[in-house]
This record gives structure tokens, sequence and C-alpha cells, in this order.
């Protein structure tokens, strides 16, 4: 499923491993999500992205251009 990580990544110039010790998410699962391997995602993780990032559900998924 489409998502954002790939962009919020590189806006902060992160590595996923900084970002899975961060939120204490397995690096695997965010792989899985910047690789955009994965068709179901965790409502808690991809909370806890957001939160993160500062951004909404909608901008994560590319449902809208407004953060």
């Amino acid at each position: 499923m489409k998502n954002r990580l790939r962009i919020l990544l590189a806006e902060k110039k992160m590595k996923i491993s900084e970002l899975s010790e961060e939120l204490k998410v397995s690096r695997n699962t965010l792989t899985s999500y910047y690789y955009e391997r994965c068709s179901m995602f965790r409502l808690n993780i991809v909370l806890k992205i957001c939160d993160y990032f500062d951004c909404s559900l909608d901008y994560f998924f590319e449902r809208s251009d407004k953060r």
C-alpha cells in the first residue's frame, strides 16, 4: 500500500534503523512499510509514525497533500 514513509525519512535524513529505535518498532516492519510491501498496516504503529513526523493518516497514506 502506498505511503510516504520514504519521503518522511528523507526529509529528516533518517535511516529506518534510527526510526525503529526511536519508536521501539521492529526494523523489519518499518522496512516493509518503506518498500510498500505490506498490504495491512498496524494502526498503532502508523499512529506512532504519524505522531513522530507530525502528519495525518491521510498524508501518510497519500490521500492528501496537507500534513
